[in-house]
């Protein structure tokens, strides 16, 4: 499991027009959990947010990521998992 918050610096992630995006939003009060198209599975903590394009998984597993949470990814080798924050980049391998 990774744990994500703010702070770090990297490019590289290609982030599609928004209107072909997938977002979920938590409130102040509540967390989230759900399940994306590869088998991952995301806990997003109160106040944060996620997105992905709605073609997730067929050419790039990435995702835009703001706030805190826990990333349980599921494996492939051949298609990293890109998470884009404001300051950060990570690449998940395997």
């Amino acid at each position: 499991m990774l744990k994500l918050s703010k702070k770090g610096e990297r490019d590289g992630i290609e982030i599609p027009n928004k209107k072909d995006r997938i977002s979920v939003h938590t409130a102040q009060n509540a967390e989230e959990e759900f399940t994306l198209p590869d088998s991952t599975h995301i806990i997003l903590d109160k106040n944060a947010s996620i997105s992905y394009a709605s073609s997730f998984n067929a050419k790039a597993r990435e995702v835009e990521f703001k706030g805190s949470g826990y990333f349980d990814v599921a494996p492939n080798a051949q298609k990293p998992f890109r998470i884009k924050m404001d300051n950060m980049f990570v690449e998940v391998l395997g």
